[in-house]
């Protein structure tokens, strides 16, 4: 689709944030990390390893626009990972999805 494009958000805000702890997730991405028996460590592990060829989408947020959704679907593990981001109005980063890509999340 649109591999190695750039997103929203660059690589180095992403990390930035997850560096500073200004990382938010929601409830649907707290109950998936919680069946799975991840925790905020994980996460900001697995943002912060992120990669340009990881982005798979960057698509506008129809909730908020002028926003965008920024979708990354990178290999770790063996797995292939679905994790969506988007900044909030309040500059913290926000993990919409935080799962295995196809599962129920």
């Amino acid at each position: 689709m649109f591999r190695g494009s750039s997103g929203a958000l660059s690589l180095q805000q992403i990390r930035s944030l997850v560096r500073m702890d200004r990382f938010v997730l929601t409830r649907r991405a707290q109950r998936y990390l919680v069946t799975q028996s991840w925790d905020r460590e994980t996460v900001a592990k697995g943002l912060c390893s992120l990669e340009r060829i990881d982005l798979h989408k960057s698509i506008p947020d129809s909730r908020r626009p002028g926003s965008r959704l920024d979708v990354y679907r990178p290999l770790r593990g063996g797995q292939r990972l679905y994790i969506k981001l988007t900044l909030g109005e309040d500059g913290d980063l926000y993990v919409l999805s935080f799962c295995r890509d196809g599962e129920n999340h």
